[in-house]
């Protein structure tokens, strides 16, 4: 019988005891000839009746099960062994054991259940990936975050931008199909299928459309750049002065904003220089994210 059904019967015999004018002999016969019972259940009529008038959930008991071989100081310094000193469990459970804190016999797959369970698990498992900065770049953040912490950040604008491929992905990550174990079908796919660079620029009153350039598609564009990809010129002229100011310049009306692109620092003094000729205008001075002011 499931749990859902047990749980069913036991109501149902607590309400037949009843409309049976407490007569468990009665109650069970009835429900016997409802297919709730089998013949002759009383006994169990009469169990959860007492437990009902005395106040007793009709679930299941907890069940304490058998007694744990490890205490929870054991699975504290197991805990502690692998997380901070990278203990395996084997090398886990040998320590606990030279150490006094639980008998020999406990076996690492033993550790392992216990540390994974509690009010605190540990779960074995890559660490998530973050970027590795170097403390010159620390610094550089930091001290732009002191120097602008009274900064109207109203007038700014930041540009980003993402890669859309046009082919398949390479690797393992494309469309997947049902096949044989053993058939070998396999998919023609290109290792760096051209891709198109899309831009778009987000204020306080807004986002801009997004702006398409040409990428890694190898289409002729007016340009010159050293290699595939955008160029400082497509960037400034296609991106900036044709497609992120014009739309940014209805919402910042006779303010100064200004751009700021999270991109890598050489190419961000790069653009920086290029488009403060190109637009004659005044910089509001150097920043790790590459700050320009522009006057609308």
């Amino acid at each position: 019988m499931a749990k859902h059904e047990r749980l069913t019967a036991r109501i149902r015999a607590v309400q037949a005891y009843h409309d049976c004018s407490c007569d468990a002999k009665a109650a069970a016969y009835k429900l016997y000839k409802q297919g709730v019972l089998k013949e002759g259940q009383q006994q169990f009529v009469r169990r959860w009746v007492t437990r009902a008038e005395a106040g007793e959930i009709m679930h299941d008991r907890g069940r304490s099960g058998r007694p744990s071989k490890v205490s929870e100081a054991v699975v504290d310094r197991a805990r502690q062994l692998l997380t901070k000193q990278r203990f395996s469990c084997a090398q886990a459970t040998n320590a606990v054991t030279s150490e006094g804190l639980c008998r020999s016999g406990v076996s690492a797959s033993t550790i392992r259940r216990a540390v994974k369970s509690g009010a605190a698990p540990t779960v074995f498992k890559s660490p998530r990936k973050v970027p590795l900065l170097t403390q010159r770049q620390k610094d550089a953040r930091l001290g732009f975050a002191r120097r602008n912490r009274s900064r109207g950040w109203g007038n700014v604008m930041f540009s980003d931008s993402k890669y859309f491929r046009l082919g398949p992905a390479p690797g393992n990550s494309g469309n997947k199909k049902w096949m044989l174990k053993d058939s070998g079908d396999t998919v023609a796919v290109v290792k760096f299928p051209p891709s198109i660079h899309a831009y778009a620029g987000v204020t306080r009153f807004g986002k801009t459309d997004l702006i398409f350039s040409t990428g890694t598609t190898g289409l002729k564009n007016g340009y010159e750049k050293a290699n595939r990809g955008v160029g400082a010129g497509e960037y400034i002229e296609s991106v900036l002065k044709k497609g992120l100011i014009p739309q940014a310049k209805p919402s910042l009306v006779d303010r100064e904003f200004q751009i700021g692109s999270f991109n890598k620092m050489e190419h961000v003094r790069t653009l920086r220089s290029k488009l403060r000729r190109s637009l004659s205008k005044k910089e509001s001075g150097c920043c790790p994210i590459g700050l320009q002011t522009v006057q609308t």
